[in-house]
């Protein structure tokens, strides 16, 4: 079947790399719809507009827009995804602030998405119907 693919260029998260050149993605089949967040900056106005009228299936998105209140304020208030992917986690060993214990407690105290599973694993495989 056929993909139609948005790229959107938006700000990258963080200050210091605001302005390197940077896309978020919607790819969609006429059905379902993917959000693509990559490094944007978390909850940003641009997106939260974009997400208007659009049916999100599967978010995937950076683990700031689950630990944020401005992420999670855009995924409850306007992205509404079906599935949330949460990645760009640190593997175990490499945790040195904690990030991977902060990350389920603000999942299990904001269960905004009955889906959110968390990419924590080397070639951890997700499979959403």
């Amino acid at each position: 079947g056929a993909l139609d693919v948005l790229a959107v260029r938006t700000y990258h998260e963080g200050e210091e790399d605001r302005f390197e050149p940077h896309y978020s993605f919607f790819i969609g089949d006429g059905e379902e719809r993917v959000f693509v967040s990559g490094d944007a900056e978390v909850g940003c106005r641009d997106l939260r507009e974009r997400f208007e009228g659009q049916r999100i299936h599967t978010a995937v998105c950076i683990f700031p827009w689950l630990t944020l209140g401005r992420g999670r304020d855009a995924i409850r208030e306007s992205m509404r995804p079906d599935h949330l992917l949460i990645c760009h986690i640190p593997f175990a060993e490499d945790d040195a602030y904690g990030f991977r214990s902060m990350i389920e407690a603000m999942a299990k105290l904001h269960p905004d998405v009955a889906d959110t599973r968390f990419l924590t694993e080397p070639f951890q495989k997700e499979v959403f119907l």
